[in-house]
């Protein structure tokens, strides 16, 4: 091992300040896939941290922590208009997206600070700056103040995310992120979105919770592609019907231009008929998917193998050209969706494998995914399309659910579940679900398809009656 390190903190050093220190291991990014950087100072390694950003990566601060805060006063807002005159009213009921954002920094404005606390009581170094690498074994991290620190390594970890897909239309640099939606004090009373994924159809659902004018310009026939074509087109409609957030398919922006008014103007190419439509908003947010965060990392001075789909790597999340290189989270080519749960489990997966040897590998099987539109849409495992393109012999079992006892007392409008199962066996290959609380009941088939479990082991366990869960039975026919 290297030599103990010592902590050295960035933010007061001088410009000019250039050192050299050196680790058995390196992260770079404190996201959810850092955890390597905790279990090796545990046996004790030289450790260190690098993040351009505060410490505690994208879904604690930039993303799944804050989107859920931010959903629940919608949820609140979303069950008032639903439920109106159906045993509640609505009346003067109103919404307040600053006293909101304030019940959501008191959560995730400490995180950092203690995040730091952590990597000092365990003995881990923290730099925050941009990490580049110079040779193999090598890196610079400059901080915001221009401090140099040269790092060298024995292991190094990437772990940086992802980030917003280039744009190259005119006018892409008026959009705002996802990152910027998050910290908005106030909502504008109109958002367009590009692109039809997770953070679109969430964040559109979101807004127009409180008040506020939604459209998402969507490429393709359907948005959230992944999810199962039928529950997703009923999810547009209700989403339109329910609460304004339409969904332009087939579209894609040519350009954008900031009008003297300050609103946007956006120019939209209509691909069935080849027309030019125009629409106009107060804020225009970037949802056109996310691609890894590497671009900046000089990965060939390193000699680290990688497309644009992240850093290649093999079954043990080590890089195909550098051994003592690892990746993993949405920054590493797994084939594995940019999932913050899938970023955990490659994070401990790959800890082991630094401490043991190459000797395990992720099973990603029956990986549950979850949008969190209102209603929510969840999925684990494959749909009726890769089953098909398997040649599988399945069932497909079918229901709409939206006069079911669980989605009709919340007069949803909506509702519906799509079970895989494997004919001969009885397991369960996927599963699903346009439904109230279907973001906590998918969990039970994740469970199911992980461990190979079949129909009838579901039908009969005794469930909890009358709960969401209680209608599993039902639903696997």
């Amino acid at each position: 091992m290297f030599n103990e390190p010592q902590h050295i903190p960035l933010i007061n050093h001088q410009k000019v300040l250039t050192m050299t220190k050196e680790y058995d291991l390196i992260v770079i990014g404190t996201g959810i896939a850092s955890v390597p950087a905790r279990k090796a100072a545990q046996e004790g390694w030289t450790v260190a941290l690098v993040d351009e950003l505060p410490p505690g990566g994208t879904c604690a601060l930039r993303g799944c922590t804050p989107k859920k805060y931010l959903r629940s006063g919608a949820e609140v807002m979303d069950l008032l208009e639903r439920m109106n005159s159906k045993g509640l009213l609505k009346n003067d009921a109103s919404s307040s997206w600053a006293d909101l954002q304030k019940h959501r920094y008191e959560y995730t404005n400490p995180i950092p600070s203690n995040n730091e606390k952590q990597y000092e009581n365990a003995g881990i170094d923290f730099y925050c700056g941009f990490a580049k690498f110079e040779n193999p074994n090598e890196m610079s991290v400059k901080d915001s103040e221009g401090t140099l620190i040269q790092l060298k390594f024995r292991n190094c970890v990437i772990a940086t995310g992802a980030r917003p897909t280039d744009l190259h239309f005119p006018g892409h640099e008026h959009l705002l992120s996802s990152d910027d939606f998050l910290e908005l004090p106030a909502l504008p009373k109109s958002i367009l979105f590009t692109g039809g994924g997770f953070i679109s159809m969430e964040y559109a659902h979101i807004a127009s919770r409180f008040g506020t004018s939604t459209k998402v310009i969507q490429r393709g026939a359907l948005p959230l592609k992944g999810f199962d074509p039928d529950l997703v087109k009923q999810l547009v409609n209700v989403g339109q019907q329910h609460s304004g957030v339409e969904v332009l398919t087939q579209r894609e922006i040519v350009s954008v231009e900031k009008l003297s008014s300050g609103e946007f103007s956006c120019q939209v190419k209509n691909q069935e008929n080849q027309t030019v439509e125009t629409y106009q908003a107060d804020a225009i947010f970037h949802g056109a998917g996310r691609i890894p965060n590497i671009d900046r990392l000089n990965l060939d001075a390193a000699g680290i193998a990688h497309s644009r789909k992240g850093i290649t790597v093999n079954d043990f999340l080590q890089s195909t050209s550098a051994s003592h290189i690892y990746a993993a989270g949405d920054c590493a080519d797994t084939g594995s969706p940019q999932l913050s749960f899938s970023a955990s489990r490659e994070g401990v997966t790959l800890s082991q494998n630094l401490l043991e040897g190459n000797q395990h590998k992720v099973n990603y099987a029956g990986q549950a995914s979850v949008a969190f539109t209102l209603p929510a849409i969840a999925q684990a495992g494959i749909t009726e399309e890769q089953a098909n393109e398997l040649g599988l012999d399945v069932t497909v079992v079918y229901h709409e659910t939206e006069r079911w006892f669980t989605n009709r007392r919340l007069n949803e409008g909506a509702g519906a579940s799509k079970i895989i199962i494997e004919k001969g066996t009885e397991k369960i290959l996927g599963a699903h679900f346009l439904a109230h609380h279907c973001e906590e009941f998918i969990n039970v088939f994740a469970l199911a398809i992980h461990h190979g479990l079949t129909k009838s082991d579901l039908k009969t366990v005794p469930w909890a009656h009358p709960t969401s869960a209680s209608d599993l039975a039902r639903l696997l026919g």
